[in-house]
C-alpha cells in the first residue's frame, strides 16, 4: 500500500502516464483498466527499492511497453455511437433527426406470410415459383419472363407468354377469393 502511495505523490511520475494515456486513449478501449496495469507494472519495479521511483527512463519505457501489449490485446473496436450519426438540419442547429436502426424482426411476419402466399400460388410448380419470383423481385415484363422461362425451360417464348397471362389471371381470381 506505501508503494502505491509513492508513486500517486510523485507529480513527475503521475504527469508521464497521464500523458501516455491520453495518446493511447484513441487506441484503447477501457483506459481505465489499462492505468491500473501500468501502476501495477510500476510498483512492482519499485517494491525491492523504493529508490527506483526516481528511475524516469526506465519508468517511461515501462509505461510504453505495458500500452504497447495492452493496446495488442485490447485493440479499440471501431464503433460510432448513435448519436454521432444524428443528421441536423441545415437551417436549425438545434434540430436533428436522430438516428434509428432498421428493425431486422419487423418484417418477419410479413416475410413469411409472402412465402406461404407462393408457395400456395405455385403449388409445387417449377415453371409458377419462377414466374412469382419474377414479380415479387418487381419483374412484371411477361415478354422477359417468358423469354427466361424460354432459356431455362425450353419451348416456344410466346407460349410462356400466353401462359403467364392465364396464370395471372388464375392468381388474381384465387387472392379475391381468400
Amino acid at each position: 500500500m506505501e508503494i502505491i502511495e509513492l508513486i500517486y505523490k510523485d507529480k513527475k511520475l503521475l504527469t508521464m502516464v497521464e500523458e501516455a494515456i491520453d495518446r493511447a486513449g484513441t487506441s484503447v478501449t477501457d483506459t481505465s483498466s489499462l492505468e491500473e496495469t501500468i501502476y501495477a507494472r510500476i510498483a512492482r519495479y519499485i517494491k525491492p527499492d523504493k529508490g527506483r521511483i526516481r528511475h524516469y527512463v526506465t519508468l517511461r519505457k515501462f509505461i510504453y511497453e505495458t500500452i504497447s501489449d495492452y493496446v495488442a490485446r485490447y485493440r479499440n473496436e471501431n464503433t460510432i455511437v448513435f448519436s454521432g450519426l444524428a443528421e441536423k438540419d441545415d437551417e436549425d442547429d438545434d434540430n436533428e433527426n436522430l438516428f434509428e436502426p432498421a428493425d431486422v424482426l419487423a418484417n418477419v411476419e410479413s416475410d413469411v406470410v409472402v412465402k406461404e402466399m407462393i408457395a400456395l400460388l405455385a403449388q409445387d410448380d417449377h415453371r409458377k415459383k419462377l414466374i412469382i419470383g419474377h414479380w415479387v423481385s418487381g419483374n412484371n415484363n411477361s415478354m422477359d419472363i417468358s423469354r427466361v422461362l424460354a432459356d431455362s425451360l425450353g419451348g416456344s417464348i410466346e407460349s410462356h407468354r400466353k401462359y403467364i397471362q392465364r396464370f395471372r389471371r388464375d392468381c388474381h381470381d384465387l387472392l379475391e377469393a381468400i
